[in-house]
């Protein structure tokens, strides 16, 4: 089925869901939709057992627990071959750019796309589960966050001499030319700037630089990527960031600027003993919420699975309980960027990369060579001033429990209602970006 029609569905669907607002989306958030509407449909029982009044269908369920493995198994190739380094990447931005990218595969290649995400052998997804996850989904992207800023895309830029088809080229009434961009990649430092010029601008600026140099033998470059600063339900003290001692590893300790949060209200957490790592919920607003893991050794044993895994996370998320501690967190701003190929070969992506490839959606030719980029940039701070003067009336002078992140550790940004991973990385040296 072409490109345009694939497409042109999701838009409708999500006119459908927010009374018509969306029927001028741009592919981009179509795909950004897509992926996440299919992948939150068994992740969020509480919701739609409300609305739906019906639990999650076995197929719903698996689709989930497909997606959230599939983000913990992107995380560890990331993490492979950087030991040693920070980590920060989007899985539902990089999932989203495939689901864009199967509506105008063929053949194998889409076969390839639509088994790592989970769609294979007729997999069948109730639609009204999906509609109501996907309400969800498109409030926390549309930029109602209360506060939070989050900016994910998805664009495909293609050599300008690959005929784009008709029927695409016809639909820029509809935003399909803001998705597939022509180039010219017989100029490569012209591409460059063309492509990083596109990116910033659809980002606000946040992202500039994105791509620092183009393959070869690439004809298109397929582009996700995603920036958040959320704002925390309840601020850190902004008065109270000192300077701390963070351990890098057994001989490496460096200064980083570390907030502080005291126990006059309850947070979630726990902690797990199959893992042995503490687990810290700290909710933003806007429905989004970060999951720390701060394992009790080294960060190495946390990382393989099971303890990372859709189930452990589901684990997590339902034995949470409130107690009262302080936190101390790091303050850091990381940014971080990615050639995808690899990661992506490992799960079982490869045509897409080979004189194979089968994109006959946006192109009329065959061996539409990809390079496949990601970029991600996550601002933690205290987000604003946190002016109260003490505990108040209440005061409880029991010594607190104390939760200080002063050695490396891994995060989760998600949606609270349906449990769907933004952003997962991991801090080894905040002062590092």
């Amino acid at each position: 089925m072409e490109l345009h029609a694939n497409l042109a569905r999701l838009v409708s669907l999500c006119g459908l869901l927010c009374g018509g607002r969306m029927m001028n989306a741009s592919p981009m958030l179509a795909g950004l939709l897509l992926y996440a509407c299919l992948a939150c449909t068994g992740a969020s029982q509480e919701l739609r057992g409300l609305r739906a009044g019906t639990g999650p269908s076995d197929e719903a369920g698996d689709l989930s627990d497909h997606y959230g493995d599939l983000a913990f198994s992107l995380y560890r190739g990331l993490v492979a071959d950087r030991p040693e380094e920070n980590v920060l990447f989007s899985p539902l931005a990089v999932s989203s750019a495939l689901a864009f990218l199967s509506a105008g595969a063929g053949s194998r290649t889409r076969e390839e796309i639509l088994s790592v995400l989970g769609f294979s052998n007729g997999t069948k997804v109730n639609v009204t589960r999906v509609m109501a996850a996907l309400a969800d989904v498109i409030a926390v992207l549309s930029g109602d966050k209360g506060g939070s800023n989050l900016t994910a895309a998805s664009s495909l830029h293609v050599e300008k001499t690959l005929s784009l088809p008709h029927k695409l080229r016809n639909h820029s009434r509809e935003g399909y030319d803001r998705a597939v961009r022509p180039v010219d990649f017989s100029k490569p430092l012209q591409a460059q700037k063309d492509i990083n010029a596109f990116i910033k601008q659809e980002t606000g600026g946040r992202i500039t630089d994105f791509l620092q140099s183009l393959n070869s033998s690439a004809k298109s470059v397929l582009a996700s990527y995603m920036y958040f600063k959320g704002k925390w339900q309840r601020p850190f003290s902004r008065r109270h960031t000192v300077n701390w001692r963070f351990q890098v590893n057994g001989t490496l300790v460096v200064e980083v600027p570390m907030m502080f949060r005291d126990d006059s209200e309850e947070l979630w957490m726990l902690y797990d003993t199959n893992c042995s790592a503490t687990v810290v919920r700290l909710p933003y607003a806007g429905g989004l919420a970060m999951l720390l893991l701060l394992p009790r050794g080294d960060l190495d044993q946390l990382e393989p699975r099971p303890c990372l895994s859709a189930a452990r996370m589901k684990f997590w998320r339902t034995n949470l309980r409130p107690g009262r501690a302080e936190i101390r967190l790091p303050k850091f701003v990381l940014r971080k960027s990615y050639p995808l190929q690899s990661v992506l070969e490992q799960t079982g992506i490869r045509t897409l990369f080979t004189d194979s490839a089968d994109l006959p959606g946006f192109t009329a030719r065959k061996g539409l060579r990809i390079q496949a980029l990601h970029e991600a940039i996550l601002e933690v701070d205290e987000t604003e001033a946190d002016e109260r003067g003490g505990r108040g009336a209440g005061l409880d002078f029991s010594e607190p429990q104390r939760i200080i992140f002063d050695r490396p550790f891994i995060f989760l940004v998600y949606n609270e209602p349906t449990g769907t991973i933004l952003l997962i990385g991991k801090i080894v040296n905040p002062t590092e970006n």
